[in-house]
């Protein structure tokens, strides 16, 4: 993880950060919990947090819940943030 900025009192856990610029503010959270997931045409269950593309900024309060979030995402304050997040996408 090169260039990652996670900010105060951040619970990561169970995560996979890109290792262009992330930057996590304070009290962001990575929450794992189980999620069916489409892999190479199959589909299987797994456990996991996030993973996050290079780029990412999360406001201070942001939960990401078995996300997928894509390169240089924009999230405000106090967001849940769950699923496939595409490229660039701000979630306001």
């Amino acid at each position: 993880m090169n260039d990652v900025t996670i900010g105060s009192h951040s619970r990561i856990v169970s995560a996979v950060l890109g290792q262009g610029g992330c930057i996590l503010a304070d009290h962001t959270t990575t929450y794992p919990s189980a999620s069916f997931i489409e892999v190479g045409g199959h589909v299987q269950k797994e456990e996991f947090g996030a993973v996050l593309g290079e780029g990412v900024r999360a406001a201070p309060f942001t939960t990401f819940k078995n996300c997928i979030a894509g390169n240089n995402v924009t999230v405000g304050e106090r967001k849940t943030v769950v699923g496939l997040i595409e490229d660039g996408t701000r979630v306001m």
